[in-house]
């Protein structure tokens, strides 16, 4: 998670959403954030074992956080075949070093994204935000998949029209550590 640690990138499209969803956990910022700007409901998930491990000991005693461990291609369906009120989901599960395990998110964001392609109509009122764009957006070179940077953020933008129709995509700045730029869908 590269947004601010005061949460003033999600609280700009958080609405009056109660849930939100993030892919990556990590060290667990974002799950702090979300229970800093009062969500109800609070649902991550992690594929390292170690970091989902961290987070559990981190979170014990927040009835509120539900962490679940395994690849956010797999659990998210899962999750989103169980909700049944608007969200907002953060998108963060790839490799950036460290500790942080997985593909590179040239490879996996498009299958992540795809892979709840059928919950369509649970997007209608939520919020999709794609966090770490500026690693695509800022200059257009070819990436392993053969793609310039260019076709694949239009790649991720039709997905993401096609998840939320109903959307308008934008590009957010982000004023956290990192400069981040976030995709968002609201």
């Amino acid at each position: 998670m590269a947004f601010d640690f005061d949460g003033n990138d999600v609280s700009k499209y958080k609405k009056d959403l109660s849930v939100f969803i993030e892919t990556g956990t990590a060290s667990g910022d974002g799950v702090q954030v979300a229970l800093n700007l009062g969500f109800d409901k609070i649902y991550s998930i992690e594929l390292s074992e170690s970091l989902y491990s961290h987070c559990k000991s981190r979170f014990a005693g927040n009835d509120n956080v539900h962490l679940i461990c395994g690849s956010s291609e797999v659990e998210l369906p899962k999750l989103l075949e169980t909700i049944d009120e608007p969200f907002l989901l953060w998108l963060d599960a790839h490799a950036s070093g460290g500790p942080h395990i997985g593909e590179f998110m040239d490879l996996y964001l498009p299958r992540e994204i795809s892979s709840i392609i059928k919950f369509s109509d649970k997007f209608k009122d939520s919020v999709i935000m794609i966090d770490d764009m500026n690693y695509f957006k800022d200059e257009d070179v070819k990436l392993d998949s053969g793609k310039t940077t260019f076709e694949w953020c239009l790649e991720i933008e039709s997905l993401v029209k096609e998840l939320k129709s109903n959307g308008n995509i934008e590009y957010h700045q982000s004023n956290g550590q990192a400069k981040s730029l976030i995709l968002v869908s609201n």
